[in-house]
């Protein structure tokens, strides 16, 4: 009898804790798969010598993100704005779906990369693999370009907030946001 109250105590404390160390995992590993995204999508844009994106796409559940390569460039180097101008390069992949993309309240980005704080959904790189913004009228290299993760499941956990950004020459970086500190640590 002795035996089965200290495992009934030992397992009332250890599946919170297991259960919070999951949710760490999960959040950890959905932003490390978005950065291998990023690099791949980078690889195929200067392999193909085309523009290449990720896409994310937040409004299905759970949220996904999906390597696109430029099918139609037109004379400025950009996509033609025609339908099917994007065409998939393998398969969408899920976020876990106690993940979400998001930065709930925090106001600041991670040093050297966002000027404010913001989500963007489409991170296009050119032939070169410079990240590079396409909403003008040509291509120009950004710093703009991040994707923020939240824990869904908790979502006023700020120490559960990631934000994977892009510089320039495409370089990839994770970040965690840490209250302790109140700033962005890389990973």
């Amino acid at each position: 009898m002795t035996v089965a109250v200290v495992m009934i105590v030992i397992a009332a404390i250890a599946v919170p804790f297991l259960t919070h160390m999951m949710a760490a995992y999960r959040m950890a590993s959905a932003a490390k798969s978005i950065a291998f995204q990023l690099k791949m999508t980078r690889v195929r844009a200067s392999s193909a010598f085309t523009l290449a994106r990720l896409n994310c796409n937040n409004s299905t559940t759970p949220a996904s993100c999906q390597i696109e390569r430029c099918q139609a460039q037109v004379g400025n180097g950009l996509c033609d704005t025609a339908p099917n101008s994007w065409a998939a390069d393998g398969d969408a992949q899920p976020l876990p779906s106690s993940v979400a993309f998001g930065f709930g309240s925090l106001s600041k980005a991670p040093t050297g990369t966002q000027s404010t704080i913001a989500e963007t959904y489409q991170i296009v790189f050119n032939s070169r693999g410079l990240a590079v913004d396409v909403s003008g009228a040509t291509q120009v290299p950004t710093s703009n370009y991040a994707l923020y993760l939240r824990d869904g499941a908790n979502p006023g956990n700020d120490d559960a907030t990631y934000a994977i950004t892009v510089a320039p020459a495409g370089a990839v970086s994770v970040w965690q946001y840490s209250s302790a500190v109140g700033d962005w640590g890389r990973r």
